[in-house]
């Protein structure tokens, strides 16, 4: 069965097994938009409502999880501007609505890493339970030299993942990761073998978790993300005021201008 919430986001369904796609083919690094986020939102939704459904893997396009927000998009010029107050919070909401539907989806969830996972696409994935990464996959959070900060629960959330460490080597120097290093510092829990795409690695997993009993699977998942993820919320919130504050200075401004024109320009 295969469900099309829209052209980017797509829904298959082959027994317990679900696979969410987005991709954007005409984008390089496949970017979050605030229209996708939306998109991601209603299909986690959707799928919470499918009781038959253990395991959710969550896979960008062939080439890459994501790049993170997409600066290009008109109107992540809301935010920089700040002319409109209620679209600028409803665009920096848009991410958080993602992770947290994403988070909370009864059944266990996988991110399938292709290439970058960096920014809005790392949050993506950390609002998996498991991640699994194709070899020279890459993991970063650029926001430190786009004048912005990390929103939608990053920091606390690879904080809880990494530890805090690691977290300040990624969020204030701006270091990349490489699959090899996140499968060292415990961020994805495997690495495909050679030849193999993320997708693969992920659906060897999937029908793994698919075979265990479902209602203590979903049981266990509920009690983890209450010990684990849930005290996270409180520092979360913090960080739409940051973001849509920091979106605000002259550094992030000539950013989103900057990539605005590129894509005017066909780059």
């Amino acid at each position: 069965m295969t469900d099309q919430p829209s052209s980017a986001v797509t829904v298959s369904i082959a027994g317990p097994v679900a696979t969410v796609r987005f991709d954007r083919p005409a984008r390089q690094v496949n970017p979050l938009s605030p229209a996708l986020l939306h998109d991601l939102t209603d299909a986690a939704r959707h799928l919470a409502r499918r009781p038959e459904i253990a395991v959710v893997i969550l896979h960008g396009s062939d080439t890459a999880f994501s790049g993170g927000f997409d600066l290009a998009d008109p109107g992540v010029a809301a935010l920089a501007d700040g002319a409109d107050e209620a679209l600028a919070e409803q665009i920096a909401r848009a991410g958080g609505e993602a992770v947290e539907a994403w988070t909370s989806l009864p059944p266990v969830t996988i991110a399938a890493v292709e290439g970058y996972a960096l920014g809005g696409g790392l949050v993506m994935a950390l609002a998996c339970d498991f991640r699994v990464a194709r070899a020279g996959a890459l993991f970063g959070l650029p926001e430190i030299d786009r004048g912005i900060t990390p929103g939608w629960g990053c920091l606390p959330r690879l904080v809880a993942t990494i530890g805090l460490q690691a977290t300040r080597r990624m969020a204030l120097l701006g270091s990349n990761v490489t699959a090899e290093q996140a499968l060292t510092l415990g961020l994805v829990d495997g690495i495909a073998d050679a030849g193999a795409t993320a997708l693969d690695a992920a659906r060897v997993m999937a029908d793994r978790l698919a075979a265990k009993p479902a209602t203590p699977l979903r049981m266990n998942k509920r009690m983890l993300n209450a010990s684990g993820i849930a005290p996270l919320s409180a520092a979360s919130l913090i960080d739409i005021d940051q973001f849509t504050g920091a979106a605000r200075g002259a550094a992030f401004r000539a950013e989103q201008a900057r990539f605005a024109a590129r894509r005017r320009d066909g780059r």
